[in-house]
């Protein structure tokens, strides 16, 4: 029997994990060639991440009666997503363009990441889990309270979304993007961080759960917001900078675009679809939170009908037990009325 408290973090867990086996294997685009041409043409497909994709998905479609379509276009799309921007010539552009890692981070720290969130895939994962690996892996592991309380703390809005703007931040910066371009395992490090900061990120913000049981609508605004903020001053401050600040990815053209307007084309990547989702992220919050409103809106003024019926009905009763006593009283009024002029006709007629 899975208890309703193990699936609290069941999307995090489940994505997260199996995207950092994903993340293990991605290096191989690192050498890649400094001939563009065959950049574009060159996938990247290795057996590790191909069969974890492949199972991933086999394990959802088994589940996928837990999900409505739209949910299932959603998972799908949002992992085809962070698959091609890992496996496809985008992989290898990343490494001689900044504006081209740009639209792989944002696929695997945002797009990617957003459209699992929206797709609530616990259940059909769940349900589509074999016996063997839920009752011997996950639910042991699900059970661990050292576990559970490491996930409840990075689930939180404010957490999420702090460490949703570091990962933004960080591997941005200059000396460290350097590094990730030489060293193919730190290159990994910054692939998982980032996908696991967007998935804890997103995941919190769109949780299914209403307050109490999840976190107040309120406060998932505001962490959205502070991220919206911290992306629209990062990423119009890098579409509009006139210095080459990433000279790791070459002096010379990249991709056939001069240094500065890749690295400019990059913040404008950065700072218009990643505001764009932020923006929709809001507006899909708030209207989750209308929609509560309104639902408890709705049970409270059937509340106040019930009561205010029940009201009515004592008053009625009340004034229908008023009606049957005055009748009584009338009848009894009238029966004794009654008797007494019997009573006097028939002393009358005596006399």
């Amino acid at each position: 029997m899975i208890y309703p408290k193990t699936i609290r973090f069941t999307a995090q867990t489940i994505a997260a994990a199996a995207l950092w086996c994903v993340t293990g294997v991605v290096a191989f685009a690192d050498s890649a060639s400094e001939d563009s041409a065959a950049i574009w043409h060159t996938w990247n497909f290795t057996p590790f991440i191909s069969v974890m994709a492949v199972f991933v998905l086999w394990i959802y479609l088994r589940g996928r009666s837990k999900a409505g379509i739209g949910q299932r276009v959603l998972f799908l799309a949002g992992t085809a997503i962070m698959f091609l921007a890992l496996q496809s010539p985008l992989d290898g552009l990343a490494d001689v363009s900044f504006a081209a890692h740009q639209i792989q981070h944002i696929s695997i720290h945002a797009f990617g990441p957003m459209l699992i969130a929206l797709s609530a895939p616990a259940g059909a994962m769940l349900a589509g889990m074999p016996a063997s690996l839920l009752r011997g892996i996950y639910v042991p592991i699900a059970r661990v309270g050292a576990i559970r309380g490491l996930f409840s703390v990075l689930s939180r809005p404010i957490v999420a979304s702090v460490h949703f703007s570091i990962a933004l931040v960080f591997w941005l910066i200059p000396s460290i993007q350097a590094r990730a371009l030489g060293d193919s395992a730190f290159h990994d490090l910054m692939h998982f961080s980032m996908m696991a900061a967007g998935l804890f990120f997103w995941f919190s913000m769109f949780d299914p759960r209403s307050p109490p049981t999840g976190s107040r609508y309120s406060v998932r605004v505001f962490a959205l917001l502070g991220s919206l903020l911290v992306n629209v001053g990062f990423g119009a401050w890098l579409a509009m900078k006139s210095t080459i600040m990433w000279p790791a990815y070459g002096t010379g053209l990249r991709v056939g675009m001069t240094p500065l307007f890749d690295e400019r084309l990059g913040g404008t990547i950065q700072y218009v679809p990643g505001n764009m989702m932020m923006a929709i992220g809001v507006i899909i919050v708030i209207a989750a939170w209308y929609r509560r409103e309104r639902r408890t809106e709705g049970w409270q003024r059937r509340a106040i009908e019930r009561q205010a019926s029940a009201r009515v009905g004592v008053q009625e009763l009340r004034q229908r037990n008023r009606r049957v006593v005055a009748s009584l009283l009338a009848v009894g009024a009238f029966m004794f009325t009654a008797a007494i002029v019997v009573g006097f006709l028939d002393h009358l007629r005596i006399h």
